[in-house]
């Protein structure tokens, strides 16, 4: 028999200096104790108990269990049957309870409930330590911490965390999966490998400021990693120590960070660099041909110079309109012979006949073979074939080391009398051709009319 000071469901108390003893014990618990009958009717609660629920003393004996409870009347039952169950078939059950006050405020207790026996009856002793305020902590925590997850997944940062004092370290999955390691532990010797050799020292030196108590820096560096597959990546980490006083001096006991894959990041850079040099080379070049196109064109009057500049510069704004639509990659040959003859009906007309495979130039050749076009479809236009009634014949082809071989050709003009005149539209397709692409050019003025041919080596194609 056990002998325990208590209330009873009469209210009779248990005499005795042990008895005693147990009160003492009982009222001084901060945990809340009850006891209750095989009916789950309670027979004695101690002052924690009653201040937990706010009852006064003695105000719960004679209760049923089910008054304490925030469960539905349904769904209190249920729980009290199932935890009578386990608590006969094992001795004990323990777990957590959702209560509520004499006022109807609710919360929430961890409780552990043992069968006992109390003059020869079987009997309850449940012990319950209020959790509310710690289970509310632990569900913000783990709120801010998914908060947190999904923030960094979403900015696809990696998130670490050393250890100085036990000299371990913790990476989150993405970083991990930036340094391409296993998802298991680490140890700080595996993250320092990965280091690239020419910026292991820079690396060591700001983690030595971050980790100086005199200094504490904390900008963001950026460092190359080898992965263990032999990758090579850009990541820019950001840290900040953590100092306590440790063993009689102030040291950083941890240091804490992210990290970011930034590797295609510095390639974009980097490629925009290019692209700048680049620009400015191409713009250099252009104003070049412009400035050539200005110094070779003459003629009798104002009208007739601004109407032949306006076509020379026509032809290098329309090979610059199809390299923009490649972004620079390269400008098609078909297109650019397409878009200069259009003005004479291109292959719409029965006048103008235009074969060759598709070439793309690269931007140098685009403009100055614009510019050649230009010139040759002028000339047929106000002396050669075009303006006789004539035809053109054009056609191109790779050789076989291919470079681009050129041909015009006009058929029912007059034949030139004598030597071709190098005038300055030929020029400024011998300008085109030779000088700035390195080709060769050939004039002809056989029986059928005028025909040029050129080459130019296949350095001026795009790649």
């Amino acid at each position: 028999m056990m002998r325990l000071w208590g209330q009873s469901a009469q209210g009779a108390r248990s005499p005795g200096e042990a008895g005693d003893v147990y009160r003492l014990l009982l009222q001084s618990m901060a945990e809340a104790v009850f006891l209750v009958d095989q009916h789950d009717v309670i027979l004695y609660t101690n002052p924690a108990a009653d201040r937990m629920f706010g009852y006064g003393e003695g105000e719960l004996a004679g209760r049923h269990v089910a008054i304490l409870n925030a469960y539905p009347e349904e769904e209190s039952g249920r729980l009290i049957a199932e935890v009578d169950g386990i608590v006969r078939e094992k001795g004990a059950w323990r777990g957590e309870f959702r209560n509520r006050t004499k006022d109807g405020r609710e919360f929430l207790t961890a409780s552990v409930i043992s069968l006992v026996e109390l003059e020869g009856r079987p009997c309850y002793l449940c012990v319950s330590q209020d959790i509310t305020e710690r289970r509310q902590a632990e569900l913000a925590l783990k709120d801010s911490e998914g908060r947190l997850d999904i923030a960094t997944r979403a900015s696809e940062l990696g998130v670490w965390d050393w250890d100085r004092v036990n000299d371990t370290i913790v990476y989150s999955p993405r970083a991990k999966e930036i340094f391409g390691f296993p998802q298991k532990d680490l140890t700080i010797e595996a993250v320092r490998a990965t280091i690239h050799p020419e910026d292991a020292a820079g690396t060591r030196a700001q983690s030595a400021r971050a980790l100086d108590p005199e200094i504490r820096d904390r900008p963001p560096y950026e460092y190359r990693i080898i992965r263990p597959d032999g990758e090579v990546r850009w990541v820019r980490a950001h840290g900040e120590a953590i100092f306590e006083e440790h063993q009689g001096e102030v040291m950083a006991v941890r240091y804490v960070g992210t990290v970011e894959d930034i590797t295609g990041k510095r390639a974009a850079a980097e490629r925009l660099g290019l692209l700048a040099a680049e620009v400015d080379h191409r713009a250099a070049n252009l104003m070049s041909v412009v400035q050539a196109a200005v110094r070779l064109t003459k003629a009798d009057s104002l009208e007739a110079y601004r109407k032949i500049l306006n076509g020379r510069i026509g032809a290098l704004a329309n090979a610059h309109r199809l390299l923009s639509k490649s972004r620079w990659h390269g400008a098609d040959l078909m297109s650019i012979v397409q878009e200069e003859m259009r003005p004479y009906g291109g292959e719409e007309s029965s006048r103008v006949s235009i074969q060759g495979p598709a070439i793309a130039l690269s931007a140098k050749a685009a403009q100055s073979i614009s510019m050649a076009i230009h010139e040759l479809s002028t000339n047929a236009a106000k002396y050669g074939a075009l303006a006789s009634g004539g035809t053109v014949d054009i056609r191109w082809r790779l050789s076989a080391s291919r470079d681009l071989e050129f041909d015009w050709r006009e058929k029912g003009a007059p034949a030139p009398a004598g030597p071709i005149k190098r005038g300055f539209g030929l020029k400024m397709i011998e300008r085109s051709v030779e000088d700035q692409l390195g080709g060769r050019l050939e004039l002809g003025g056989g029986t059928e009319g005028f025909s040029c041919a050129f080459s130019i080596p296949a350095s001026n194609l795009a790649g």
